[in-house]
């Protein structure tokens, strides 16, 4: 009788050892998976800063380069010539050079 009772209470205990491993995995798997969601969502939230600020970037490089364009058109260029008082030519003489400008005469 008594290795009957010692046997049912061995055979509670390892029951109840198998219940406390399991809720103890549980709560590890779940702190786990809460952990790792707030680093996600840390990092998310990061990303779309940085995101935001490439998009800012790509907005200013493309009104740089149409400034860029524009400073450097003919049409301004020529004003900015005119106010340092370059003068436009009227006529334009080519001088027209002949084969043997550079040989040596004999």
């Amino acid at each position: 009788m008594r290795s009957q009772v010692q046997i049912k209470s061995k055979r509670v205990f390892f029951v109840f050892k198998k219940h406390i491993i399991i809720w103890l995995m549980l709560i590890i798997f779940i702190s786990v998976q809460v952990f790792i969601a707030i680093q996600v969502s840390t990092k998310g939230a990061g990303l779309a800063v940085l995101e935001n600020n490439k998009n800012e970037l790509l907005a200013e490089q493309q009104k740089l380069k149409g400034e860029l364009i524009d400073a450097n058109s003919i049409t301004v260029l020529a004003g900015k010539a005119q106010e340092l008082g370059y003068k436009k030519i009227d006529k334009t003489f080519y001088i027209k050079i002949d084969e043997n400008f550079a040989a040596l005469k004999k």
